[in-house]
């Protein structure tokens, strides 16, 4: 897992704030890997795929951050939004017995 601190370089490496959406940064990315490539930069081969590795390792893992963030507010509004009487299977099933034999 990587720090905090460390996340907000990978933001900065990539050119984005930490609230920007996901489509958002999947746009900066493409920018940036057609800017750092070869074909269309016209530069030496070397140099550009260094950066392009550190664009492509950073946006793996912001990406990931964000899809963790994500899950996690799915998961908080799922629990939110569970009802109360919710009962655990042991005990549905109690009641089914009984409702057979009454």
């Amino acid at each position: 897992m990587q720090k905090p601190s460390q996340i907000d370089d990978l933001y900065e490496r990539l050119g984005v704030s930490r609230d920007c959406t996901r489509q958002w940064l999947d746009i900066v990315y493409r920018q940036k890997c057609m800017m750092w490539n070869p074909s269309f930069k016209g530069t030496e081969k070397e140099e550009p795929e260094d950066d392009l590795l550190a664009l492509r390792d950073a946006y793996k893992i912001i990406s990931e951050h964000m899809d963790a963030q994500s899950r996690v507010e799915r998961a908080k509004h799922a629990t939110r939004n569970r009802p109360r009487y919710h009962r655990n299977v042991v005990d549905i099933l109690q009641c089914l017995r009984e409702a057979r034999v009454a």
